[in-house]
């Protein structure tokens, strides 16, 4: 009978440490097919408000040639004021990695190169049907004002699309942080918080680079005791990242299930397992 408890104890040990092997995955960009699609919809749609519609060969002319390997999500279904923990911070970048967070007033960000030698910073969003269209763009003459640029100086590596345990929060105006903000979760399970630029709002200075929770919580509190207008200052989720001039009705989109691995090899085991132990139960009751 001990030998048989024992067996059981072991199966069910391997099955937890095996079965709870999980592919991570980051958050799946839109392809460069429906990048190109979003910007091909927006200016055709543009053209017909304005009543000079375009041919076809015209359209595909001044489509450019959207690459998602760069592309990064901005969450904005909350501000980064509004984070109590860090626990709270793991649970969404995990809701990232697998694709289940709400994307409400979300938004997703692709950079081109332009033969003026210029960098465009291009929005794309989900209006109200679903449809992903390219309601605005930003424009740099210095590669090193991108967003993907400062997010790569912070990671110390090239940034793109496939990276996981990363989550970037639309601008907060309660702060004084005056962009995008970058959550990452390292290796060893810690949590920190990413200022993107050097910022002196108001002569309240703050350096860029990583801080924790609790860091970044002291010099929002420090912040809004020294400008308690600034406590209420956002308008709204919706207009944290983009232009002003960016309409935002945007939805969630369809959420992915978490992706789980466990081996149909260890299934087959642990029922094989189980099935010896119920067969060798029976004949040493006999």
């Amino acid at each position: 009978m001990k030998r048989i408890k024992s067996t059981i104890v072991f199966v069910f040990i391997l099955a937890i440490i095996l079965s709870s092997n999980r592919e991570v995955y980051a958050m799946t960009p839109p392809s460069s097919d429906e990048l190109r699609e979003a910007y091909r919809y927006s200016v055709e749609r543009s053209r017909e408000i304005m009543q000079e519609p375009m041919e076809n060969e015209e359209l595909a002319e001044i489509v450019p040639i959207l690459d998602n390997t760069d592309a990064y999500f901005v969450f904005q279904a909350m501000n980064i004021s509004e984070i109590e923990s860090e626990e709270q911070l793991s649970k969404l970048i995990d809701e990232a990695n697998s694709d289940t967070i709400d994307q409400t007033n979300a938004i997703w960000v692709a950079t081109q190169w332009n033969a003026d030698d210029t960098y465009e910073e291009l929005y794309f969003m989900k209006n109200e049907n679903g449809v992903l269209e390219h309601p605005a763009s930003g424009v740099t003459y210095d590669k090193n004002d991108l967003i993907t640029t400062k997010i790569s100086n912070l990671l110390g590596e090239q940034y793109n699309s496939s990276m996981k345990d990363l989550l970037v929060f639309g601008m907060d105006r309660t702060t004084p942080f005056g962009s995008n903000v970058l959550v990452k979760r390292f290796e060893d399970g810690s949590i920190r918080i990413g200022i993107l630029w050097d910022m002196d709002y108001y002569g309240f200075p703050v350096k860029s680079g990583f801080y924790t929770l609790e860091e970044i919580k002291g010099i929002i509190s420090d912040y809004q005791k020294k400008y308690p207008e600034m406590r209420y200052s956002t308008p709204s989720n919706a207009e944290n990242t983009a232009p002003e001039d960016v309409v935002y009705s945007g939805t969630s989109s369809t959420s992915k299930p978490t992706k789980y691995y466990v081996p149909i090899a260890l299934i087959i085991f642990v029922a094989l397992i189980v099935g010896w132990i119920i067969i060798y139960r029976k004949r040493s009751l006999k």
